[in-house]
């Protein structure tokens, strides 16, 4: 009897703590793995570039710049002017062909040229000058062309041209104190033999003179 009493009582104590007598405490659960912040993770992932990659990159193109070996040789050309008729009133158009030996160095053009005398018509032979001017980087070419007093003739003409894309060609206008005109002229094969033997060895002479 006391044995049943003392069995009652421990039951009625475990009711009283909400739980059975035979009932096991619940097991916590195990915490899992922390999360990564992101801000975290992103700064820490860096991205090389590839070497193979940088290897093969192929460069732009360059523009290659005419130079002075381009420029420097003989040029063939002609200029125009327009002639007077009786009592001064305008005559036509005459052309004159002209060879020239240029030397460019860097923007600076030096050089000889050698032309009929086309001022007289008794005087006759050829005239020599001498070139001095510049090609800017645009391609304008600025020359001074100085006669060198053959057969009374010692003037001096401006010429302000245009360098074509190719390097071998150069338009536009002369002028004088007194006259205007057009002229061209080309990239040419060395000069023939009869205006070589007319500059002769004047020709290193007069390109100095007039650098």
């Amino acid at each position: 009897m006391r044995r049943r009493l003392a069995l009652v009582v421990l039951w009625a104590s475990a009711c009283a703590a909400g739980r059975s007598p035979s009932s096991a405490p619940e097991p916590r659960p195990t915490p899992g793995p922390r999360p990564i912040p992101t801000e975290v993770a992103t700064s820490e992932v860096r991205t090389e570039p590839s070497p193979i990659a940088a290897s093969t990159e192929v460069p732009p193109p360059r523009a290659e710049a005419a130079t002075g070996d381009a420029l420097s040789g003989t040029w063939s050309g002609t200029y125009v002017y327009t002639t007077r008729g009786v009592g001064g009133a305008p005559g036509g158009p005459t052309s004159v062909a002209f060879f020239a030996e240029l030397v460019v160095e860097h923007d600076h053009v030096r050089g000889s040229v050698v032309e009929p005398n086309s001022f007289d018509d008794d005087a006759g032979g050829e005239l020599r000058a001498t070139i001095d001017g510049v090609i800017e980087a645009d391609g304008t070419v600025r020359l001074t062309k100085r006669y060198d007093g053959t057969a009374g003739v010692a003037h001096a003409v401006e010429y302000v041209g245009r360098l074509d894309l190719a390097a071998t060609r150069i338009e536009g206008t002369w002028s004088t104190s007194s006259a205007s005109g057009r002229f061209v002229m080309k990239r040419d094969r060395p000069l023939p033999r009869v205006a070589r033997r007319s500059m002769g060895a004047r020709s290193t002479g007069a390109t100095s003179s007039g650098s």
